[in-house]
Protein backbone atom coordinates (compact mmCIF):
# COMPACT_ATOMS: atom_id res chain seq x y z
CA UNK A 1 0.00 0.00 0.00
CA UNK A 2 1.50 3.36 -0.94
CA UNK A 3 1.20 6.44 1.23
CA UNK A 4 -1.65 7.64 -0.98
CA UNK A 5 -3.72 4.49 -0.61
CA UNK A 6 -6.52 4.18 1.91
CA UNK A 7 -6.50 1.75 4.78
CA UNK A 8 -10.29 1.87 4.77
CA UNK A 9 -10.44 -0.79 2.07
CA UNK A 10 -8.18 -3.09 4.06
CA UNK A 11 -10.36 -3.00 7.15
CA UNK A 12 -12.76 -5.29 5.24
CA UNK A 13 -15.15 -6.82 7.73
CA UNK A 14 -14.50 -3.98 10.16
CA UNK A 15 -17.98 -2.84 9.16
CA UNK A 16 -18.85 -4.92 12.23
CA UNK A 17 -16.37 -2.96 14.38
CA UNK A 18 -18.27 -0.27 16.36
CA UNK A 19 -15.14 1.84 16.86
CA UNK A 20 -14.47 1.96 13.10
CA UNK A 21 -18.12 2.83 12.51
CA UNK A 22 -17.85 5.63 15.06
CA UNK A 23 -14.74 7.10 13.42
CA UNK A 24 -16.35 6.96 10.00
CA UNK A 25 -19.54 8.55 11.31
CA UNK A 26 -17.38 11.33 12.76
CA UNK A 27 -15.83 11.86 9.29
CA UNK A 28 -12.28 10.59 9.89
CA UNK A 29 -12.11 9.27 6.32
CA UNK A 30 -12.66 12.82 5.02
CA UNK A 31 -9.90 14.45 7.09
CA UNK A 32 -6.42 14.77 5.65
CA UNK A 33 -3.28 13.55 7.40
CA UNK A 34 0.45 13.32 6.71
CA UNK A 35 1.63 11.54 3.58
CA UNK A 36 -1.54 12.19 1.62
CA UNK A 37 -3.54 9.71 3.68
CA UNK A 38 -6.69 10.22 5.70
CA UNK A 39 -6.94 10.53 9.45
CA UNK A 40 -8.82 7.24 9.48
CA UNK A 41 -5.87 5.54 7.80
CA UNK A 42 -3.50 6.81 10.48
CA UNK A 43 -5.76 6.00 13.44
CA UNK A 44 -6.42 2.45 12.29
CA UNK A 45 -2.78 2.02 11.27
CA UNK A 46 -1.66 3.00 14.79
CA UNK A 47 -4.08 0.49 16.26
CA UNK A 48 -2.66 -2.18 13.94
CA UNK A 49 0.90 -1.44 15.10
CA UNK A 50 -0.17 -1.79 18.74
CA UNK A 51 -1.95 -5.04 17.87
CA UNK A 52 1.25 -6.41 16.33
CA UNK A 53 3.10 -5.35 19.47
CA UNK A 54 0.62 -7.51 21.39
CA UNK A 55 -0.46 -4.80 23.84
CA UNK A 56 -3.86 -5.23 25.57
CA UNK A 57 -6.93 -4.69 23.38
CA UNK A 58 -8.06 -1.62 25.32
CA UNK A 59 -4.68 0.02 24.65
CA UNK A 60 -5.03 -0.82 20.95
CA UNK A 61 -8.28 1.16 21.06
CA UNK A 62 -6.38 4.10 22.54
CA UNK A 63 -4.21 3.98 19.43
CA UNK A 64 -7.34 4.34 17.27
CA UNK A 65 -8.42 7.39 19.30
CA UNK A 66 -5.11 9.03 20.11
CA UNK A 67 -5.76 12.32 18.27
CA UNK A 68 -9.54 12.50 17.90
CA UNK A 69 -9.87 15.33 20.47
CA UNK A 70 -6.97 17.23 18.78
CA UNK A 71 -3.43 17.45 20.19
CA UNK A 72 -0.70 20.04 20.49
CA UNK A 73 0.66 18.61 17.21
CA UNK A 74 -2.53 17.74 15.27
CA UNK A 75 -4.85 20.69 15.76
CA UNK A 76 -7.99 19.37 14.07
CA UNK A 77 -10.67 18.19 16.52
CA UNK A 78 -12.59 15.23 15.10
CA UNK A 79 -14.65 14.53 18.22
CA UNK A 80 -15.79 17.39 20.50
CA UNK A 81 -15.31 17.19 24.27
CA UNK A 82 -19.08 16.96 24.71
CA UNK A 83 -19.05 13.48 23.13
CA UNK A 84 -16.58 11.94 25.59
CA UNK A 85 -19.40 9.98 27.18
CA UNK A 86 -20.19 8.38 23.81
CA UNK A 87 -16.57 7.31 23.44
CA UNK A 88 -16.56 5.91 27.00
CA UNK A 89 -19.63 3.83 26.20
CA UNK A 90 -17.82 2.51 23.13
CA UNK A 91 -14.36 1.58 24.48
CA UNK A 92 -14.66 1.84 28.27
CA UNK A 93 -13.58 4.41 30.84
CA UNK A 94 -9.91 3.36 30.96
CA UNK A 95 -9.26 3.57 27.21
CA UNK A 96 -11.19 6.84 26.76
CA UNK A 97 -9.39 8.48 29.69
CA UNK A 98 -5.96 7.59 28.30
CA UNK A 99 -6.94 8.78 24.79
CA UNK A 100 -8.12 12.08 26.31
CA UNK A 101 -4.85 12.48 28.24
CA UNK A 102 -2.83 11.76 25.10
CA UNK A 103 -4.69 14.60 23.39
CA UNK A 104 -4.57 17.24 26.15
CA UNK A 105 -1.07 16.70 27.63
CA UNK A 106 1.81 18.42 25.84
CA UNK A 107 4.01 15.83 24.15
CA UNK A 108 7.23 17.53 25.28
CA UNK A 109 6.16 17.21 28.93
CA UNK A 110 5.47 13.50 28.46
CA UNK A 111 8.97 13.04 27.05
CA UNK A 112 10.49 15.00 29.95
CA UNK A 113 8.61 12.82 32.44
CA UNK A 114 9.97 9.72 30.70
CA UNK A 115 13.48 10.70 31.83
CA UNK A 116 12.31 10.29 35.45
CA UNK A 117 10.58 6.93 35.00
CA UNK A 118 13.48 4.82 36.23
CA UNK A 119 14.21 7.02 39.26
CA UNK A 120 13.39 5.48 42.63
CA UNK A 121 10.34 6.84 44.42
CA UNK A 122 8.71 8.47 41.41
CA UNK A 123 5.19 7.07 41.47
CA UNK A 124 3.26 10.16 40.34
CA UNK A 125 4.18 12.47 37.49
CA UNK A 126 2.43 15.85 37.56
CA UNK A 127 1.94 17.38 34.09
CA UNK A 128 -0.02 20.52 33.25
CA UNK A 129 -2.56 20.01 30.48
CA UNK A 130 -3.39 22.51 27.78
CA UNK A 131 -6.15 24.01 29.96
CA UNK A 132 -3.69 24.80 32.77
CA UNK A 133 -4.85 21.99 35.06
CA UNK A 134 -2.30 19.64 36.63
CA UNK A 135 -2.81 15.93 35.98
CA UNK A 136 -0.92 13.43 38.14
CA UNK A 137 -0.09 10.43 36.00
CA UNK A 138 0.74 7.04 37.49
CA UNK A 139 3.85 5.24 36.24
CA UNK A 140 1.66 2.81 34.31
CA UNK A 141 -0.36 5.60 32.70
CA UNK A 142 2.82 7.38 31.61
CA UNK A 143 4.30 4.16 30.18
CA UNK A 144 1.11 3.43 28.22
CA UNK A 145 1.02 6.96 26.80
CA UNK A 146 4.64 6.64 25.67
CA UNK A 147 3.96 3.27 23.98
CA UNK A 148 1.04 4.83 22.10
CA UNK A 149 3.29 7.69 20.97
CA UNK A 150 5.94 5.22 19.78
CA UNK A 151 3.36 3.45 17.62
CA UNK A 152 1.89 6.78 16.46
CA UNK A 153 5.25 8.16 15.33
CA UNK A 154 6.53 4.96 13.75
CA UNK A 155 3.29 4.46 11.83
CA UNK A 156 3.30 7.83 10.09
CA UNK A 157 6.86 9.12 9.63
CA UNK A 158 8.20 8.67 6.12
CA UNK A 159 10.21 10.50 3.48
CA UNK A 160 8.69 12.87 0.96
CA UNK A 161 8.35 9.99 -1.54
CA UNK A 162 6.94 7.60 1.05
CA UNK A 163 10.34 5.96 1.58
CA UNK A 164 12.07 5.55 4.95
CA UNK A 165 11.94 8.52 7.32
CA UNK A 166 14.04 9.19 10.40
CA UNK A 167 12.25 7.95 13.51
CA UNK A 168 13.90 4.74 14.69
CA UNK A 169 16.47 6.47 16.91
CA UNK A 170 13.86 8.62 18.66
CA UNK A 171 11.36 5.83 19.17
CA UNK A 172 13.94 3.29 20.36
CA UNK A 173 15.38 5.81 22.84
CA UNK A 174 11.91 6.47 24.21
CA UNK A 175 11.23 2.74 24.52
CA UNK A 176 14.50 2.19 26.39
CA UNK A 177 13.25 4.49 29.16
CA UNK A 178 10.27 2.25 29.94
CA UNK A 179 10.79 0.27 33.16
CA UNK A 180 10.18 -3.44 32.76
CA UNK A 181 8.24 -3.60 36.01
CA UNK A 182 5.59 -1.12 34.88
CA UNK A 183 4.12 -2.78 31.78
CA UNK A 184 4.63 -5.69 29.43
CA UNK A 185 7.00 -4.21 26.86
CA UNK A 186 6.56 -4.58 23.10
CA UNK A 187 9.03 -6.95 21.40
CA UNK A 188 10.24 -4.13 19.17
CA UNK A 189 13.97 -3.30 19.51
CA UNK A 190 14.61 -6.44 21.54
CA UNK A 191 11.90 -5.67 24.11
CA UNK A 192 12.86 -1.99 24.12
CA UNK A 193 16.40 -2.68 25.35
CA UNK A 194 18.22 -1.48 22.22
CA UNK A 195 18.67 2.15 21.18
CA UNK A 196 19.23 2.67 17.46
CA UNK A 197 22.03 5.13 16.74
CA UNK A 198 20.97 8.15 14.73
CA UNK A 199 24.17 7.84 12.72
CA UNK A 200 23.39 4.21 11.88
CA UNK A 201 19.80 5.08 11.01
CA UNK A 202 20.91 7.72 8.50
CA UNK A 203 23.55 5.39 7.08
CA UNK A 204 20.98 2.63 6.65
CA UNK A 205 18.56 4.95 4.88
CA UNK A 206 21.24 6.27 2.50
CA UNK A 207 22.48 2.77 1.64
CA UNK A 208 18.93 1.48 1.20
CA UNK A 209 18.08 4.34 -1.16
CA UNK A 210 21.23 3.62 -3.16
CA UNK A 211 20.23 -0.05 -3.37
CA UNK A 212 16.74 0.81 -4.63
CA UNK A 213 18.24 3.01 -7.34
CA UNK A 214 20.59 0.18 -8.36
CA UNK A 215 18.07 -2.68 -8.47
CA UNK A 216 18.93 -3.19 -12.15
CA UNK A 217 22.55 -3.83 -11.14
CA UNK A 218 22.35 -6.81 -8.77
CA UNK A 219 25.91 -6.66 -7.42
CA UNK A 220 25.73 -2.95 -6.57
CA UNK A 221 22.26 -3.31 -5.07
CA UNK A 222 23.32 -6.34 -3.06
CA UNK A 223 26.23 -4.46 -1.49
CA UNK A 224 24.07 -1.43 -0.69
CA UNK A 225 21.35 -3.52 0.98
CA UNK A 226 24.05 -5.36 2.94
CA UNK A 227 25.31 -2.05 4.31
CA UNK A 228 21.75 -1.01 5.19
CA UNK A 229 20.97 -4.26 7.00
CA UNK A 230 24.21 -4.11 8.99
CA UNK A 231 23.75 -0.45 9.93
CA UNK A 232 20.18 -1.06 11.11
CA UNK A 233 19.24 -4.75 11.51
CA UNK A 234 15.88 -3.86 13.10
CA UNK A 235 14.06 -3.18 9.82
CA UNK A 236 13.06 -5.91 7.37
CA UNK A 237 12.99 -4.19 3.97
CA UNK A 238 16.75 -4.41 3.24
CA UNK A 239 16.57 -8.16 3.96
CA UNK A 240 13.63 -8.48 1.54
CA UNK A 241 15.73 -7.02 -1.25
CA UNK A 242 18.79 -9.06 -0.27
CA UNK A 243 16.60 -12.15 -0.73
CA UNK A 244 15.50 -10.83 -4.12
CA UNK A 245 19.11 -10.10 -5.19
CA UNK A 246 20.22 -13.58 -4.05
CA UNK A 247 17.38 -15.18 -6.00
CA UNK A 248 18.29 -13.28 -9.17
CA UNK A 249 21.85 -14.59 -8.83
CA UNK A 250 20.68 -18.17 -8.34
CA UNK A 251 21.64 -18.36 -4.64
CA UNK A 252 18.48 -20.06 -3.38
CA UNK A 253 19.87 -20.94 0.06
CA UNK A 254 20.81 -17.33 0.73
CA UNK A 255 17.42 -16.19 -0.57
CA UNK A 256 15.72 -18.55 1.89
CA UNK A 257 17.81 -17.20 4.72
CA UNK A 258 17.25 -13.51 3.89
CA UNK A 259 13.51 -13.88 3.27
CA UNK A 260 13.07 -15.77 6.54
CA UNK A 261 15.08 -13.11 8.34
CA UNK A 262 12.98 -10.39 6.72
CA UNK A 263 9.75 -11.95 7.93
CA UNK A 264 11.05 -12.35 11.49
CA UNK A 265 12.42 -8.82 11.60
CA UNK A 266 9.26 -7.24 10.23
CA UNK A 267 7.15 -9.20 12.69
CA UNK A 268 9.25 -7.84 15.56
CA UNK A 269 9.12 -4.21 14.40
CA UNK A 270 5.47 -4.38 13.35
CA UNK A 271 5.79 -1.26 11.17
CA UNK A 272 6.68 -0.69 7.53
CA UNK A 273 9.92 1.28 7.44
CA UNK A 274 9.63 1.97 3.70
CA UNK A 275 6.03 3.14 3.46
CA UNK A 276 5.83 2.93 -0.32
CA UNK A 277 4.42 -0.48 0.52
CA UNK A 278 2.26 -1.36 3.51
CA UNK A 279 3.38 -3.66 6.28
CA UNK A 280 1.19 -6.44 4.91
CA UNK A 281 2.54 -5.94 1.39
CA UNK A 282 6.13 -6.14 2.62
CA UNK A 283 5.44 -9.36 4.50
CA UNK A 284 3.65 -10.74 1.44
CA UNK A 285 6.65 -9.82 -0.72
CA UNK A 286 9.03 -11.58 1.70
CA UNK A 287 6.74 -14.62 1.72
CA UNK A 288 6.63 -14.75 -2.10
CA UNK A 289 10.41 -14.57 -2.27
CA UNK A 290 10.63 -17.34 0.29
CA UNK A 291 8.32 -19.48 -1.86
CA UNK A 292 10.40 -18.71 -4.94
CA UNK A 293 13.59 -19.67 -3.13
CA UNK A 294 12.00 -22.88 -1.88
CA UNK A 295 11.00 -23.73 -5.46
CA UNK A 296 14.48 -22.64 -6.67
CA UNK A 297 12.86 -20.33 -9.20
CA UNK A 298 15.20 -18.58 -11.62
CA UNK A 299 15.26 -15.72 -14.10
CA UNK A 300 13.38 -13.12 -12.05
CA UNK A 301 13.40 -9.65 -13.67
CA UNK A 302 14.15 -6.33 -11.91
CA UNK A 303 11.21 -4.54 -10.31
CA UNK A 304 10.50 -0.84 -10.00
CA UNK A 305 9.73 0.05 -6.40
CA UNK A 306 8.42 3.40 -7.60
CA UNK A 307 5.30 1.45 -8.66
CA UNK A 308 4.32 0.03 -5.26
CA UNK A 309 0.75 -0.77 -6.21
CA UNK A 310 1.93 -3.18 -8.93
CA UNK A 311 5.15 -4.63 -7.54
CA UNK A 312 3.42 -7.55 -5.83
CA UNK A 313 1.37 -8.37 -8.91
CA UNK A 314 4.51 -8.16 -11.06
CA UNK A 315 6.37 -10.49 -8.73
CA UNK A 316 3.49 -12.96 -8.54
CA UNK A 317 3.24 -13.04 -12.33
CA UNK A 318 7.01 -13.45 -12.70
CA UNK A 319 7.06 -16.31 -10.21
CA UNK A 320 4.29 -18.02 -12.15
CA UNK A 321 6.45 -17.78 -15.29
CA UNK A 322 9.77 -18.50 -13.59
CA UNK A 323 11.47 -21.75 -14.44
CA UNK A 324 12.23 -23.88 -11.41
CA UNK A 325 15.78 -25.08 -11.25
CA UNK A 326 16.12 -28.72 -12.11
CA UNK A 327 15.65 -30.88 -9.05
CA UNK A 328 18.86 -32.86 -8.60
CA UNK A 329 18.66 -36.61 -8.53
CA UNK A 330 18.87 -37.91 -4.95
CA UNK A 331 22.30 -39.33 -4.15
CA UNK A 332 22.56 -43.11 -4.29
CA UNK A 333 24.78 -44.99 -1.88
CA UNK A 334 26.15 -48.47 -2.33
CA UNK A 335 28.68 -50.75 -0.71
CA UNK A 336 30.40 -49.60 2.48
CA UNK A 337 29.10 -46.02 2.11
CA UNK A 338 25.51 -47.23 2.32
CA UNK A 339 26.28 -49.53 5.25
CA UNK A 340 27.93 -46.88 7.39
CA UNK A 341 25.35 -44.16 6.57
CA UNK A 342 22.48 -46.45 7.58
CA UNK A 343 24.42 -47.50 10.68
CA UNK A 344 24.91 -43.82 11.58
CA UNK A 345 21.21 -42.96 11.17
CA UNK A 346 20.22 -46.10 13.09
CA UNK A 347 22.08 -44.82 16.16
CA UNK A 348 19.47 -42.05 16.54
CA UNK A 349 16.72 -44.64 16.97
CA UNK A 350 18.79 -46.99 19.11
CA UNK A 351 20.10 -44.24 21.38
CA UNK A 352 17.58 -41.32 21.42
CA UNK A 353 19.72 -39.42 23.91
CA UNK A 354 22.82 -39.56 21.73
CA UNK A 355 24.94 -36.41 21.96
CA UNK A 356 23.48 -34.35 19.09
CA UNK A 357 25.40 -35.49 15.96
CA UNK A 358 27.27 -38.48 17.37
CA UNK A 359 30.06 -40.50 15.79
CA UNK A 360 29.98 -41.61 12.15
CA UNK A 361 31.29 -45.17 11.67
CA UNK A 362 34.23 -46.02 9.46
CA UNK A 363 36.05 -42.65 9.46
CA UNK A 364 39.78 -42.65 10.15
CA UNK A 365 40.85 -41.29 13.52
CA UNK A 366 43.81 -39.10 12.64
CA UNK A 367 44.88 -36.18 14.81
CA UNK A 368 46.43 -34.02 12.08
CA UNK A 369 45.44 -33.91 8.40
CA UNK A 370 47.39 -32.69 5.40
CA UNK A 371 45.97 -29.20 4.63
CA UNK A 372 46.69 -29.71 0.92
CA UNK A 373 43.84 -32.26 0.77
CA UNK A 374 41.28 -29.46 1.29
CA UNK A 375 40.72 -26.99 -1.60
CA UNK A 376 39.55 -24.20 0.74
CA UNK A 377 43.00 -24.04 2.35
CA UNK A 378 44.60 -22.49 -0.74
CA UNK A 379 41.83 -19.87 -0.92
CA UNK A 380 42.23 -18.99 2.75
CA UNK A 381 46.00 -18.74 2.60
CA UNK A 382 45.93 -16.69 -0.63
CA UNK A 383 43.54 -14.20 1.02
CA UNK A 384 45.36 -14.22 4.37
CA UNK A 385 46.21 -10.50 4.40
CA UNK A 386 42.69 -9.47 3.35
CA UNK A 387 41.07 -11.76 5.93
CA UNK A 388 43.38 -10.50 8.68
CA UNK A 389 42.61 -6.90 7.74
CA UNK A 390 38.83 -7.51 7.69
CA UNK A 391 38.68 -9.29 11.02
CA UNK A 392 41.18 -6.89 12.55
CA UNK A 393 38.98 -3.97 11.49
CA UNK A 394 35.89 -5.31 13.27
CA UNK A 395 35.20 -3.40 16.46
CA UNK A 396 36.43 -5.40 19.47
CA UNK A 397 32.98 -5.12 21.05
CA UNK A 398 31.59 -7.37 18.28
CA UNK A 399 33.47 -10.29 19.87
CA UNK A 400 31.77 -12.05 22.77
CA UNK A 401 32.79 -14.62 25.36
CA UNK A 402 32.89 -18.17 24.00
CA UNK A 403 29.72 -19.63 25.51
CA UNK A 404 30.49 -23.34 25.19
CA UNK A 405 30.90 -25.06 28.59
CA UNK A 406 34.60 -25.74 28.08
CA UNK A 407 36.90 -25.09 31.00
CA UNK A 408 39.42 -22.31 30.58
CA UNK A 409 41.52 -19.76 32.38
CA UNK A 410 41.92 -16.26 31.01
CA UNK A 411 39.88 -14.65 28.23
CA UNK A 412 38.52 -16.51 25.18
CA UNK A 413 36.34 -14.45 22.82
CA UNK A 414 34.77 -15.25 19.46
CA UNK A 415 33.26 -13.53 16.41
CA UNK A 416 30.76 -15.92 14.84
CA UNK A 417 30.25 -16.10 11.07
CA UNK A 418 28.20 -19.32 11.06
CA UNK A 419 27.00 -21.12 14.16
CA UNK A 420 25.49 -24.53 13.50
CA UNK A 421 23.76 -23.46 10.30
CA UNK A 422 22.79 -19.92 11.28
CA UNK A 423 24.57 -17.08 9.54
CA UNK A 424 25.69 -14.04 11.49
CA UNK A 425 24.57 -11.44 8.96
CA UNK A 426 26.38 -8.52 10.52
CA UNK A 427 29.74 -10.28 10.86
CA UNK A 428 29.62 -11.65 7.30
CA UNK A 429 28.68 -8.23 5.93
CA UNK A 430 31.61 -6.61 7.73
CA UNK A 431 34.00 -9.23 6.33
CA UNK A 432 32.86 -9.79 2.71
CA UNK A 433 36.06 -11.45 1.45
CA UNK A 434 36.08 -13.88 4.36
CA UNK A 435 32.36 -14.62 3.88
CA UNK A 436 32.73 -15.11 0.12
CA UNK A 437 35.45 -17.75 0.58
CA UNK A 438 33.45 -19.51 3.30
CA UNK A 439 30.33 -19.64 1.12
CA UNK A 440 32.11 -20.64 -2.09
CA UNK A 441 34.73 -23.16 -1.07
CA UNK A 442 33.01 -26.00 0.75
CA UNK A 443 33.00 -25.04 4.42
CA UNK A 444 30.30 -26.68 6.53
CA UNK A 445 27.44 -24.19 6.85
CA UNK A 446 24.86 -26.66 8.18
CA UNK A 447 24.13 -28.09 11.61
CA UNK A 448 27.55 -29.56 12.55
CA UNK A 449 29.60 -26.58 11.37
CA UNK A 450 31.08 -23.63 13.23
CA UNK A 451 32.94 -20.83 11.45
CA UNK A 452 34.32 -18.06 13.60
CA UNK A 453 37.29 -15.95 14.61
CA UNK A 454 38.74 -17.04 17.95
CA UNK A 455 40.74 -14.66 20.13
CA UNK A 456 42.84 -15.77 23.11
CA UNK A 457 44.20 -13.04 25.34
CA UNK A 458 47.68 -13.52 26.86
CA UNK A 459 47.57 -15.93 29.79
CA UNK A 460 44.62 -17.92 28.42
CA UNK A 461 44.48 -21.73 28.47
CA UNK A 462 41.59 -23.75 27.02
CA UNK A 463 41.35 -27.04 28.89
CA UNK A 464 41.55 -30.39 27.13
CA UNK A 465 38.22 -31.34 25.53
CA UNK A 466 36.67 -33.22 22.60
CA UNK A 467 34.35 -31.99 19.85
CA UNK A 468 30.86 -33.53 19.55
CA UNK A 469 31.22 -35.36 16.22
CA UNK A 470 33.78 -36.85 13.87
CA UNK A 471 31.98 -35.98 10.62
CA UNK A 472 33.93 -32.73 10.58
CA UNK A 473 37.56 -31.72 10.81
CA UNK A 474 38.66 -28.27 11.90
CA UNK A 475 40.82 -25.84 9.93
CA UNK A 476 42.70 -23.01 11.64
CA UNK A 477 43.98 -20.05 9.63
CA UNK A 478 46.26 -18.21 12.11
CA UNK A 479 45.85 -14.46 11.69
CA UNK A 480 47.81 -13.19 14.68
CA UNK A 481 50.31 -15.29 16.66
CA UNK A 482 52.35 -13.60 19.41
CA UNK A 483 55.89 -14.39 20.42
CA UNK A 484 56.28 -16.86 23.25
CA UNK A 485 54.50 -20.06 24.25
CA UNK A 486 51.38 -20.14 22.05
CA UNK A 487 50.31 -23.51 20.67
CA UNK A 488 47.72 -26.28 20.28
CA UNK A 489 47.91 -29.95 21.24
CA UNK A 490 45.86 -32.61 19.42
CA UNK A 491 46.34 -36.15 20.66
CA UNK A 492 49.98 -36.59 21.57
CA UNK A 493 51.42 -33.87 19.30
CA UNK A 494 51.75 -30.15 20.00
CA UNK A 495 52.14 -27.61 17.20
CA UNK A 496 52.73 -23.87 17.20
CA UNK A 497 50.61 -21.78 14.82
CA UNK A 498 52.29 -19.90 11.97
CA UNK A 499 50.58 -16.80 10.65
CA UNK A 500 49.04 -17.42 7.22
CA UNK A 501 49.60 -21.22 7.29
CA UNK A 502 46.55 -23.40 7.85
CA UNK A 503 46.47 -26.45 10.11
CA UNK A 504 43.71 -29.08 9.93
CA UNK A 505 42.96 -31.49 12.77
CA UNK A 506 40.25 -33.80 14.09
CA UNK A 507 38.62 -31.92 16.93
CA UNK A 508 36.65 -34.98 18.06
CA UNK A 509 39.94 -36.14 19.56
CA UNK A 510 41.35 -34.81 22.82
CA UNK A 511 42.87 -31.36 22.29
CA UNK A 512 43.72 -28.14 24.12
CA UNK A 513 45.11 -24.71 23.24
CA UNK A 514 46.90 -21.93 25.08
CA UNK A 515 48.40 -18.50 24.70
CA UNK A 516 51.16 -17.66 27.16
CA UNK A 517 52.65 -15.23 24.68
CA UNK A 518 53.04 -11.47 24.67
CA UNK A 519 49.87 -10.49 22.77
CA UNK A 520 46.53 -11.69 21.41
CA UNK A 521 46.27 -14.90 19.40
CA UNK A 522 43.58 -14.77 16.69
CA UNK A 523 42.71 -17.61 14.31
CA UNK A 524 39.91 -18.07 11.80
CA UNK A 525 38.28 -21.44 12.50
CA UNK A 526 36.47 -23.20 9.63
CA UNK A 527 34.84 -26.61 9.95
CA UNK A 528 35.18 -28.96 6.95
CA UNK A 529 33.72 -32.36 6.06
CA UNK A 530 35.84 -35.32 7.10
CA UNK A 531 37.86 -36.30 3.99
CA UNK A 532 36.78 -39.96 4.23
CA UNK A 533 33.13 -39.06 3.55
CA UNK A 534 32.02 -39.62 -0.05
CA UNK A 535 30.28 -36.92 -2.08
CA UNK A 536 27.03 -38.90 -1.80
CA UNK A 537 27.33 -39.21 1.97
CA UNK A 538 27.94 -35.47 2.32
CA UNK A 539 24.88 -34.72 0.15
CA UNK A 540 22.70 -36.94 2.35
CA UNK A 541 24.11 -35.45 5.55
CA UNK A 542 23.43 -31.95 4.26
CA UNK A 543 19.87 -32.96 3.46
CA UNK A 544 19.46 -34.44 6.93
CA UNK A 545 20.75 -31.26 8.56
CA UNK A 546 18.64 -29.02 6.34
CA UNK A 547 15.55 -31.05 7.22
CA UNK A 548 16.30 -30.66 10.94
CA UNK A 549 16.78 -26.89 10.60
CA UNK A 550 13.57 -26.41 8.58
CA UNK A 551 11.55 -28.47 11.06
CA UNK A 552 13.03 -26.54 14.01
CA UNK A 553 12.09 -23.22 12.40
CA UNK A 554 8.62 -24.48 11.54
CA UNK A 555 8.03 -25.69 15.09
CA UNK A 556 9.24 -22.40 16.57
CA UNK A 557 6.88 -20.48 14.28
CA UNK A 558 4.02 -22.84 15.14
CA UNK A 559 4.59 -22.53 18.88
CA UNK A 560 4.95 -18.75 18.62
CA UNK A 561 1.70 -18.46 16.64
CA UNK A 562 -0.13 -20.48 19.28
CA UNK A 563 1.39 -18.33 22.02
CA UNK A 564 0.17 -15.18 20.24
CA UNK A 565 -3.28 -16.68 19.81
CA UNK A 566 -3.43 -17.51 23.52
CA UNK A 567 -2.28 -13.99 24.40
CA UNK A 568 -4.92 -12.44 22.12
CA UNK A 569 -7.62 -14.65 23.65
CA UNK A 570 -6.48 -13.60 27.13
CA UNK A 571 -6.52 -9.90 26.24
Amino acid sequence: MSSTQSLENVVSADDADPLVDFLREAGAQDCGHAGGRTLLDHLLGTREVLRRWQVPRWLQDVGALHSVYSTDVYKFQLVPKARRKDVRALVGVRAERLAWLFCVLPRSDLFAAADRLRAEGNERFPIENRDGKVVKLSRTDLCHLLVVHMANEGEQVCGADGGPGLWLARVSLLGSKLPRSAISLPQVFDSCTVVVSGVHERRARAAYTAGIEALGEPATARDSFAVASVACPWVGEPFVWRAYAALREGRSEDALMWSSHAMRTMESLGIAWDKRLSFDQWTSLASLLHEAATARATALPPFDLNRPSTVLADLSASLARATPAATPEPPVLDGKDAQRFHAYVATFAARPRIHWLGQYPGLAKQAWHDPARFPIVASLEDAFHDIRHEIGSVDATQFHREAEPIGRTGSWDVLMFYERGRKNVEACSRCPITAEIIERAGAIRTLPGLIYASRLKPGTHINAHQGPTNIRVRCHLPLLVPDGDCAIRVGAETRRWEEGRCVVFDDSLDHEAWNHGSGDRIVLIVDLWHPDLSIEEIALLRGLHHYAAVQAASLNNYWAANARARAEAYH
